[in-house]
């Protein structure tokens, strides 16, 4: 039988960086906007004397790299294009 965990909390936050254009006629936008979400779970704990480190940094693919080797699961997450109930083009910015 599987080990239930009890559900982790997830914060969210989404921050607009630029307006791309506005379409009054159908009322719609282009928005490039910052996304981020932060939890605590305990399958991610570490020993800082077994790294040599206070935390642990992981950005991108290395993060999905690092949860898949060790059988963890993280929030799934898909943001929806409500005007097209789609979702949109998301991308990576540089470096992430």
């Amino acid at each position: 039988m599987p080990v239930v965990r009890p559900p982790i909390d997830v914060e969210v936050g989404v921050k607009l960086q630029q307006i791309t254009n506005i379409d009054q006629t159908n009322e719609m936008y282009g928005a490039v906007y910052t996304f981020q979400m932060q939890w605590t779970d305990p399958a991610l704990a570490f020993s800082p004397a077994d790294c040599q480190c206070e935390f642990k940094f992981f950005s991108g693919d290395d993060f999905e790299k690092f949860v898949t080797a060790n059988d963890i699961t993280w929030p799934d997450f898909t943001p929806m294009n409500r005007a097209a109930n789609v979702p949109p083009a998301v991308r990576a910015p540089p470096g992430w």
